[in-house]
């Protein structure tokens, strides 16, 4: 099960914004599945510009500096912060090319699927919505298959486990 390494729930969330930020500096960003668009609020003060979408429109605080669209103009890379594990796996071509389509570069955050594989029964207990963990490889494949570049890293060390609890997904077909 995985554990937050800090008392707040909000940290881990706010750790997965932080380690996608230095790819979102004086970029246009869209950052798909915001929820309460508080990680989108992160990447506002350093992005030029932040569009943000989640399919429950009703959770989205509005901010100043982030603007709720489904349909996102002059994006340089589209964020995807825990989005990838709740997407079935038939709808996950629809998804990356529509990512594809929107911006030449890509950041992703999704569960370390080597630590923590996908067990349904396991899954329903603590998140029902979770389709899949990916492992590092399967997220590499993954990335590749859309893009030119990508590289996967650890991210959120837990000083219990000793291990990282998520990956970082950054991928490219820019030049």
């Amino acid at each position: 099960m995985e554990q937050p390494t800090r008392e707040d729930e909000a940290g881990p969330s706010k750790w997965r914004y932080e380690a996608i930020m230095h790819h979102c500096i004086e970029k246009n960003v869209y950052d798909f599945g915001c929820g309460s668009a508080h990680g989108s609020r992160i990447l506002a003060e350093i992005a030029n510009n932040v569009q943000a979408y989640d399919k429950v429109k009703e959770i989205f605080k509005q901010h100043k500096y982030v603007k709720f669209t489904d349909d996102p103009i002059d994006v340089d890379i589209v964020t995807a912060v825990e989005v990838i594990e709740h997407i079935k796996r038939d709808k996950l071509h629809d998804l990356m090319t529509m990512f594809t389509n929107i911006a030449q570069e890509l950041v992703i955050t999704t569960p370390n699927g080597d630590l923590y594989p996908y067990h349904p029964e396991r899954i329903i207990e603590r998140r029902g919505y979770h389709e899949w963990h990916y492992t590092k490889n399967e997220l590499y494949v993954l990335m590749r298959k859309y893009y030119r570049f990508a590289i996967i890293d650890p991210i959120i060390w837990d000083p219990y486990l000793e291990k990282f609890t998520g990956y970082k997904a950054y991928a490219s077909n820019k030049d």
